[in-house]
């Protein structure tokens, strides 16, 4: 369900930027909150077959939030801000399941994507209950992650944290932000990796974190250019510069692995179907849909903001 709602939330902005995409992003909208969405009696939920995860409900209510007009998914918005709420603690901890059996795994990615969903309402209209919400989960995570290292915390943090920062000017937040994304930097491979990889964001010599994968550069990268223009608001012009050659390298990464040619779909009978994919990594064709809406909305995020000479090395 989160990698559903991702793909509604990237359909959203696609409509904002090209009248095309509206009529498939509103047959989107309307299919998935019909079969997934569920009333409870206290809130809102996304039930995946019996799994309520915190991380659905906040990637479906940034699907809302992306849309030029929420309104129309208002109700939904509402319950599921309800749910999120009620997923958290006092200390800020968020539980990550309502079933099966309130676990709470899942951390380096559910509590980043509620609290995104949480920092965009308090971006669209500021209540000191959300800012308050925001500032316990930001000082929770921020210990948790420091002693529990994990690229896949980094990007969801960075874009809620970056919002809170817009709002508040707080100068931890922004330090937290550039600690993580610092760190970040030492896992993508450089010049010195094959042709082939390089770009991608995976260390060989910690392969603990899990193979390279196009989705992982791809939200690598939404979190990354938040963290870029942080730097450049602040006058951090050094790691401005750093952040700016990562986005350059996940995006030609990624554009190593997009079937966009003949030389890369020679194998392949039913071209159409696959052009502008993105294949998973230089030795999996698997295509999800994670693996094309990260990157896309990366892209849109460098294409607005960068001037043309930040797209130069």
């Amino acid at each position: 369900m989160i990698r559903q709602f991702m793909g509604t939330a990237c359909l959203a902005l696609a409509a904002g930027r090209d009248g095309a995409a509206a009529e498939p992003a509103a047959r989107n909208f309307a299919y998935n909150f019909k079969t997934f969405y569920v009333d409870l009696p206290a809130y809102g939920v996304i039930d995946e077959a019996g799994k309520i995860k915190l991380g659905a409900a906040g990637v479906a209510m940034q699907a809302i939030l992306n849309r030029a007009d929420p309104a129309p998914y208002g109700w939904h918005l509402g319950r599921l801000r309800a749910f999120v709420e009620a997923m958290q603690d006092r200390d800020g901890r968020f539980r990550t399941f309502l079933e099966p059996s309130w676990r709470t795994d899942g951390e380096n990615f559910y509590p980043g994507e509620a609290m995104l969903a949480l920092a965009m309402l308090n971006a669209r209209r500021p209540e000191p209950e959300l800012a308050e919400r925001l500032w316990r989960a930001f000082r929770h995570y921020r210990d948790w992650h420091k002693q529990n290292r994990n690229p896949a915390f980094v990007p969801w943090h960075t874009q809620a944290l970056c919002l809170l920062h817009k709002a508040t000017g707080a100068a931890e937040i922004a330090d937290f932000v550039f600690e993580m994304n610092d760190w970040l930097l030492g896992l993508q491979q450089g010049p010195e990796a094959p042709p082939d990889v390089q770009g991608e964001f995976f260390d060989p010599a910690r392969p603990g974190f899990g193979p390279p994968h196009a989705s992982a550069t791809g939200v690598y990268m939404e979190g990354l250019i938040e963290a870029w223009s942080l730097a450049h608001s602040l006058g951090e012009t050094r790691r401005a510069g750093a952040y700016r050659r990562a986005l350059l390298g996940g995006a030609r990464s990624l554009r190593q692995l997009q079937y966009r040619d003949d030389t890369a779909m020679f194998c392949l009978h039913r071209k159409a179907r696959v052009e502008g994919a993105i294949r998973t990594s230089v030795f999996d064709n698997t295509i999800r849909i994670d693996n094309v809406q990260h990157g896309l909305m990366a892209l849109w995020k460098m294409l607005d903001r960068f001037s043309d000479a930040d797209f130069h090395p």
